[in-house]
């Protein structure tokens, strides 16, 4: 059943976790050691085990955090896309300029 205002669903907790558990560790490493260390590496490809997991238990579950229906349509999966292209870009470019003028003007 969908949920609405009036049927509240079940929280996805193994979806939560392992969502989280797989995008977190391998991008906090690279803030310190960088993209190109073995380690930071190694646990972002480890970190894609409980990604896949994720997809697993969002086609299964009653109320999914991520209804994966929503990527059926090309239209909507590349409108997606293209927001989430355009959002990382505006915080590097937010993250660059930041560092430039801390630079710049000290």
């Amino acid at each position: 059943m969908t949920p609405t205002a009036g049927h509240p669903a079940r929280l996805d907790v193994a979806g939560a976790l392992l969502s989280t558990v797989g995008m977190v560790y391998g991008i906090v490493r690279s803030a310190d050691d960088g993209w190109a260390d073995p380690i930071t590496l190694a646990s972002i490809g480890t970190g894609l085990l409980p990604l896949a997991g994720f997809v697993a238990v969002e086609l299964r579950a009653a109320a999914p955090i991520m209804p994966l229906r929503l990527f059926a349509s090309p239209e909507r999966a590349g409108a997606y896309a293209a927001r989430f292209l355009l959002i990382g870009a505006m915080i590097s470019c937010f993250l660059f300029l930041s560092q430039f003028l801390k630079g710049v003007d000290g």
